[in-house]
C-alpha cells in the first residue's frame, strides 16, 4: 500500500478548524459536517490507497538457470577431464536422441526471445525460432573444409637468436634428427633472429600418424608439431605442440579461415596440444592422444589492459559475438567432437544469442549445456571447471584410426 498523502491530513485539519470558527449552530449540524468531512477524506484515501492494495496477479518468475549451474559444481579437479563414453558418467538423452529443451524455454515470452524492439526482422525471426535444429546440419561440410593437407615439413623461426641445439631442446628432438633435417648447420653455433630451422619432416609416403586410445588415456603415433601461420600466436611450450598430422592440417585450416574472415581482429592464442608421443601432459588429464587443443576466447579490447595474453573471461572482456563465430568455424570443419567451456561463459553466449538473434533459439539446446545441469545432456559445448581463460577443442577420431577411441565410437 502507498503511504497516506500528508497533504490530505493537512486539508482535513484545515476543514476542522474552519468548522470550529463558524458561528455557533445546532450541535447536530456541526456533527453532520464533521462526519461528512471524515467520509469525504475516507473516499479520497481509499481511491489513492485502497485500489493499489488489491491483489495483483503477476506471472511466476522463471527459475534463474545460473543458480542451477552454479550448484552443479564441476566434474573433476580442474584439469581437462572429459567422460569419453566409458560408462563413468555418460550423459543422458531423450528417447528421440535429441538434447532436452533448455530450462524455461517454453515459458519465455516471444518478446523476450526476440530481445525486445530494435532487432532487424531476420534476427528477430531467429531469436523466436524454437524449432529444434542441430547446427551441424547447416555448418558441417563448408566449402573451405575440404581435403585437409597434412604438412610434409614444419619449421621454427628463432625470435631472439639461438643455436640449433637450443631449438632441438625446445621440441625435445634428438640432436641427430634435427641435424639430418638441417644439413650443413652447426648444432652449437648461435644463429640470429629470424633464422628458420626444420623441426619435423615427413619420413615418406608410408608415414603413419594416428591417435591411439582415449584422449584421457591414450598415446600418439607419428606426432607432428603445430605449424605457424596466419590467425594464430603459438603460446605453448614447443614440445607440447604435437598432434596427428591430420589434426595439425585441420587446425591450420581453421586458423587460416579465422584470419581471412576477421583480418582486423587479433589472432587466436594456441595453447597446449600433445607431446610428440602422447601420454600424460601435466597439468592436464587429457591431451594424451593428439586430438586436443587449447584456444583463447576472442576478447574485447579493454582500455588499460596488459599485453594480449590468456586471461579469465567475463561479460567485461568476452566478445560473445566472435565466440559464436569461433564455435561455428570449429563445427564447419566437420572434424570437431566437443568443446569444453565453463558454464558461466556459456551463460554469456546464451544471453547474447537470445538478445540479438545471433543463433536461432531452437539451436541453443544443441550448442550449450547451459541452462541445464552439466552432465545431463550431450551437447557440442560442455562445462568443465578450469575453462574460464581458454576453451578446449577436441577433434574426432578418423575412420582410418582403428585404435582411436571416443564417445562417438562407443
Amino acid at each position: 500500500m502507498e503511504p497516506d498523502d500528508p497533504t490530505e491530513h493537512e486539508e482535513l485539519d484545515d476543514a476542522n478548524e474552519e468548522l470550529e470558527e463558524d458561528p455557533p449552530r445546532s450541535p447536530w449540524v456541526g456533527r453532520g459536517l464533521v462526519a461528512g468531512a471524515l467520509g469525504l477524506w475516507g473516499v479520497v484515501a481509499w481511491m489513492r490507497v485502497g485500489g493499489d492494495a488489491r491483489v495483483q496477479v503477476r506471472p511466476a518468475a522463471l527459475v534463474d538457470p545460473g543458480d542451477e549451474s552454479d550448484e552443479a559444481g564441476d566434474r573433476g579437479d580442474g584439469a581437462d577431464v572429459l567422460d569419453d563414453g566409458r560408462g563413468d558418467g555418460a550423459s543422458e538423452r531423450r528417447d528421440d536422441g535429441e538434447p532436452e529443451a533448455a530450462l524455461g524455454e517454453d515459458e519465455a515470452p516471444e518478446e523476450a526471445a526476440a530481445g525486445g524492439s530494435g532487432l532487424d526482422p531476420e534476427a528477430a525471426a531467429r531469436a523466436a525460432d524454437s524449432t529444434p535444429r542441430d547446427p551441424r546440419e547447416r555448418l558441417e561440410g563448408a566449402s573451405w573444409a575440404k581435403d585437409f593437407e597434412p604438412p610434409t615439413k614444419v619449421t621454427y623461426k628463432v625470435k631472439r637468436g639461438g643455436s640449433m641445439k637450443m631449438v632441438a631442446n625446445l621440441y625435445k628432438i634428438f640432436h641427430h634428427e634435427i641435424q639430418a633435417w638441417n644439413p650443413g648447420v652447426d648444432l652449437d653455433v648461435e644463429q640470429g633472429p629470424g633464422t628458420k630451422f626444420v623441426v619435423w619432416q615427413s619420413p615418406g609416403d608410408d608415414f603413419v600418424s594416428e591417435s591411439v586410445g582415449y584422449a584421457g588415456d591414450g598415446s600418439l603415433v607419428g606426432g607432428v608439431p603445430m605449424v605457424d601461420g596466419p590467425g594464430r600466436i603459438l603460446k605453448m611450450e614447443a614440445w607440447k605442440s604435437y598432434a596427428t598430422a591430420y589434426n595439425v592440417a585441420v587446425l591450420d585450416a581453421i586458423l587460416r579461415q579465422w584470419a581471412k574472415r576477421f583480418p582486423e581482429d587479433r589472432p587466436l592464442l594456441v595453447g597446449n596440444m600433445s607431446a610428440a608421443k602422447g601420454g600424460r601432459l601435466r597439468p592436464h588429464s587429457t591431451h594424451r592422444s593428439g586430438r586436443d587443443v587449447d584456444l583463447s576466447y576472442p576478447q574485447k579490447i579493454v582500455p588499460g589492459e596488459e599485453e594480449y595474453n590468456w586471461r579469465e573471461m567475463s561479460e567485461r572482456n568476452l566478445d560473445a559475438d566472435r565466440n559464436w563465430a569461433l564455435l561455428e568455424l570449429l563445427v564447419e570443419s566437420g572434424e570437431l567432437e566437443v568443446v569444453l567451456m565453463d558454464s558461466k561463459l556459456q551463460k554469456i553466449l546464451y544471453d547474447h544469442a537470445i538478445a540479438t538473434g545471433r543463433v536461432a533459439k531452437g539451436e541453443l539446446g544443441f550448442w550449450l549445456e547451459y541452462p541445464r545441469q552439466p552432465g545431463t545432456v550431450e551437447t557440442i559445448v560442455r562445462h568443465h571447471a578450469g575453462h574460464v581463460d581458454h576453451l578446449h577443442a577436441r577433434f574426432k577420431c578418423q575412420p582410418s584410426e582403428s585404435r582411436c577411441k571416443s564417445r562417438d565410437r562407443d
